[in-house]
């Protein structure tokens, strides 16, 4: 049988205290989001 070694923790975060990708990817969507219903947005 062959023993893996732990070369990793399961739960350990690797980004710091604010998560730019999340934050980059959550603007990114919503303004393309808005760009795309721009009229709609506008109008209500």
């Amino acid at each position: 049988m062959v023993e893996l070694q732990k070369n990793y923790r399961i739960g350990v975060r690797k980004f710091g205290y604010i998560n730019y990708v999340g934050l980059w990817t959550l603007w990114y969507r919503e303004c393309n989001r808005f760009f795309i219903v721009w009229a709609q947005t506008l109008l209500s």
